[in-house]
């Protein structure tokens, strides 16, 4: 077939990613900074985009990178991927998921994401109900079963992860993407509540599954949202940590969301390294744990340990120094992290507590577009992550509904 009969087909690829992201002709050609008759006329195979418009096209669509590259050859141009000789490196350099934009929010009446304090979802760390807290689960009652009030269903999960996930679309100007990722660890709830509040949020179609991994859900949900971007398994990524526990009238918790596209190691909103660990110590062999208490309910001095290693390791990963960061959030809130940044925040709700508290700090001007973030959690006193993150270019919604 010759380049002529192959731009009919090219032009339809176009025009079905534009619907696909719910994107009007002309707002798409604003985007990619070309006439609308012209786009037009890629549309319906009369021309031929140049490579750059065709890179600007894809871009904006948030096309993986396969269905970029066939695109360009498609065209007559050279793919801009270029598998190198021999083994494929392990970490690839080349390209990074970036946080396109952010979004939070908490129940009417509810106390400031950023307020320190104990954890609705569990008591410094430790699993509220856990072997040998002697409490109970929230939302139970001594009996162990719901009590009134409790998000039995998930809808209140539901409704915060769909508030702050349209938040975080409308901060991205992404009407669509391809994925929805939910970290939650609400009690009670029923399975089905990524499905449901991407179904809320205009996404029918799109992969939408839980993560669970109690406080440090988002940085569970933060690491598998960015390798589904930089695979080019998907072009965009909505991962939304959601938690409120709902009782005696009074709900506590919220949600926090980001939109994860494909951009360039360092620029604003690029995540760094992602270290995640369980009971014996971080991914990375620090052997950070809990040496001499239970690890299901470490102490203060061995939170500490637990989230100063795998921060330090974080920010080794992403090249940084300890005095080179703009900010610290943490969940729950320990000693042992780097000191003196302007910004230090801890506290929150389960995994809602990190994305809310980047979303508060970004909103309310104390971070800016390219400042280096630190992001920590620990859950259950069982699993932890640490996170280096660019802070995004795009602004954040007031957070408090």
């Amino acid at each position: 077939m010759t380049l002529e009969g192959q731009l009919p087909e090219l032009g339809t690829v176009v025009r079905d990613w534009r619907s696909r992201r719910r994107l009007s002709q002309s707002r798409l050609a604003d985007l990619a900074q070309v006439s609308a008759r012209h786009l037009s006329f890629v549309e319906n195979g009369r021309a031929r985009p140049s490579r750059e418009l065709l890179l600007r096209l894809t871009d904006h669509l948030g096309v993986p990178v396969p269905q970029r590259d066939a695109l360009l050859v498609r065209a007559g141009y050279a793919p801009l991927s270029r598998p190198a000789p021999g083994p494929a490196p392990a970490h690839p350099v080349t390209r990074a998921a970036v946080v396109q934009g952010i979004g939070g929010w908490t129940p009417a009446g509810g106390p400031p994401a950023h307020r320190p304090g104990r954890c609705a979802m569990c008591d410094g760390g430790v699993l509220l109900g856990g072997p040998a807290s002697g409490t109970r689960t929230p939302g139970t009652g001594a009996d162990g079963k719901a009590a009134p009030g409790t998000d039995t269903d998930g809808t209140a999960v539901v409704e915060a992860a769909v508030e702050a996930g349209r938040r975080a679309l409308r901060s991205a100007g992404a009407p669509g993407v391809d994925a929805l990722l939910l970290a939650t660890a609400t009690p009670g709830r029923s399975g089905d509540a990524a499905p449901r509040a991407a179904a809320r949020l205009g996404l029918a179609g799109v992969a939408a599954f839980e993560v669970s991994a109690s406080c440090a859900g988002f940085l569970y949900g933060l690491a598998s949202a960015a390798a589904l971007v930089t695979s080019g398994t998907v072009g965009r990524a909505l991962l939304i940590g959601a938690d409120v526990v709902d009782g005696g009238g009074a709900r506590a918790g919220g949600a926090g969301a980001v939109v994860l596209g494909a951009g360039a190691p360092g620029q604003p909103g690029a995540v760094g390294r992602v270290v995640l660990g369980g009971h014996g110590g971080p991914s990375d062999g620090t052997g950070a744990g809990a040496h001499e208490t239970d690890p299901a309910r470490p102490g203060p001095e061995a939170r500490g340990e637990l989230l100063r290693r795998a921060g330090l390791a974080a920010l080794r990963g992403a090249g940084w120094e300890a005095g080179q960061v703009d900010g610290v959030l943490a969940h729950p809130a320990v000693p042992g992290l780097p000191e003196g940044p302007p910004v230090v925040c801890a506290g929150g709700h389960g995994a809602a507590a990190l994305p809310s508290l980047l979303a508060g700090a970004v909103a309310e001007g104390r971070l800016g577009a390219g400042d280096r973030v630190l992001l920590a959690g620990l859950g259950e006193g069982a699993v932890w992550g640490a996170a280096a993150l660019c802070v995004p270019a795009r602004a954040a919604e007031p957070v408090t509904a």
